[in-house]
């Protein structure tokens, strides 16, 4: 909800439930959407290059997350067709896929 002097947000954490933040020019609020931005960026860079196929790998924790993602790529026009395909890992140890790669 927006309104004149504030922002109102609501959302459900998969692991703490339903939250919401207020957002005022005086109380302030915070929303820490740098990963989400980080991951956006990312995709959109992948998908640049239409003589490539981009295929987006991550961890099976981004599988809600992507849907965040897709809203973005469609808000600032892209068709669904033109979005990254994804190939999500699961796997029973507690590493990240980024950490459990060799590097190149």
């Amino acid at each position: 909800m927006l309104g004149d002097e504030h922002a109102i947000v609501q959302a459900v954490c998969l692991h703490h439930g339903p939250y919401e933040v207020v957002i005022t020019p005086d109380l302030g609020g915070y929303l820490d959407l740098a990963t989400l931005y980080r991951t956006l960026v990312k995709e959109l860079a992948a998908g640049a290059d239409r003589d490539r196929l981009s295929v987006m790998v991550k961890d099976g924790d981004w599988v809600f997350g992507s849907t965040l993602v897709d809203n973005a790529l469609t808000a600032i026009g892209l068709t669904a067709g033109q979005l990254p395909t994804r190939l999500f890992s699961v796997r029973r140890s507690s590493r990240t896929l980024g950490r459990s790669c060799p590097s190149p």
